[in-house]
């Protein structure tokens, strides 16, 4: 499935990849938590276009700034484990 929000599809990880920067609603710089479905992992990066810093999440993580992470993502990648 393609979301209209999501920049591409990506076939190789399987998942969406989604530059928060260039999105209408003003997600970037701004997450906080994260909830991440069984079977998927996500990777959020600090700069746009995936780049600058990447945390890799396979759970939830009610807390970013215990992961050093808070109010720093621009980018995120949406990855489906098999």
């Amino acid at each position: 499935m393609r979301n209209s929000k999501v920049n591409e599809w990506n076939s190789v990880i399987k998942g969406p990849k989604l530059d928060l920067a260039s999105i209408s609603w003003d997600f970037n710089d701004s997450v906080s938590s994260i909830k991440v479905p069984s079977g998927m992992q996500v990777e959020v990066y600090t700069d746009d276009n995936f780049g600058g810093s990447k945390w890799t999440f396979t759970a939830d993580n009610a807390n970013f700034g215990s992961a050093g992470c808070n109010d720093v993502m621009s980018s995120v990648k949406i990855i489906i484990n098999k």
